[in-house]
């Protein structure tokens, strides 16, 4: 199960364990809308390319993040390269 939290980040409870992960900080909320399906649609990606449950919900922080900070619901593109830049992952 994962909870979202908003800018306190987001819940997760899986296999008997629970963790907290810390929202992605932005510069400036611009619009929240559409802050929470980038946030699933980037974590269902994460899932199916088998990167593990934890890895997946940092990609959806990193994505609602990139969401946020732009207007409207379409204004953000989450590419995988912005969620990298923005978990400062190599791969």
């Amino acid at each position: 199960m994962v909870v979202t939290l908003g800018p306190a980040g987001a819940w997760c409870a899986a296999g008997g364990v629970t963790e907290h992960f810390d929202a992605v900080r932005v510069e400036r909320v611009v619009d929240t809308t559409g802050a929470g399906d980038a946030f699933v649609g980037a974590m269902a990606a994460a899932l199916s390319l088998g990167k593990p449950l934890r890895e997946a919900v940092r990609w959806g922080l990193a994505a609602g993040a990139v969401a946020v900070a732009s207007d409207g619901a379409q204004g953000g593109r989450a590419t995988p390269e912005r969620i990298r830049t923005l978990l400062g992952d190599a791969d």
